[in-house]
């Protein structure tokens, strides 16, 4: 689903048609925000905010993600609830980012492309078989050039899988976890 731009005026940006911008430069333009950008609210909350919900942080927030100093640059988001849309602009005397947007993506990725391991993880595939999947969705389908590692999908494989295969793990006592297993064979 892609959006098409409209420059309303010198500063402005509004996402009026699902026509022809990719997930990538959703993704660039609320990294690199030099422009105010007015998108529906149904649309940013479902396609352009998961593709950088690993980028910003709530500011004012006491539980911050990331380590302090790490990066100061700032953006400011408006939910216009009466006109149902979501403005997004570049907070005043914000300085630009200190990292690239590859290297955020290293670091931890978008909800959309864990949203997605999960939804994998669920079919019990491999995390070598899952991890190929999402690295050729997100190229293909999405237009991102992120994808994620074996280990994290393993650690979200495990998360998801976990309490799905419990009854699988047997009692701690071997004698016992034996003698349990033999009287399920019989029965």
């Amino acid at each position: 689903m892609s959006v098409s731009l409209v420059n309303t005026s010198a500063t402005t940006l509004v996402a009026t048609q699902m026509t022809n911008i990719t997930s990538e430069e959703k993704q660039n333009l609320l990294f690199d925000v030099n422009c105010s950008l007015e998108v529906q609210m149904e649309d940013f909350d479902e396609i352009w905010w998961p593709l950088v919900s690993n980028i910003w942080t709530q500011w004012t927030s006491y539980k911050q993600t990331r380590p302090s100093g790490l990066c100061h640059a700032k953006i400011k988001v408006e939910w216009l609830v009466s006109l149902k849309i979501v403005k997004v602009g570049c907070y005043k005397d914000s300085s630009n980012h200190t990292h690239s947007l590859l290297d955020v993506n290293r670091l931890k990725r978008p909800q959309i492309i864990r949203t997605l391991v999960e939804k994998e993880a669920v079919k019990n595939y491999s995390p070598l078989a899952i991890t190929a999947t999402i690295k050729e969705y997100t190229t293909i389908e999405l237009g991102l050039d992120a994808s994620a590692q074996c280990k994290e999908v393993t650690n979200i494989k495990y998360k998801v899988r976990g309490p799905m295969e419990v009854h699988l793990v047997g009692n701690s006592d071997l004698k016992l976890d034996i003698s349990q297993s033999v009287s399920y064979l019989k029965e």
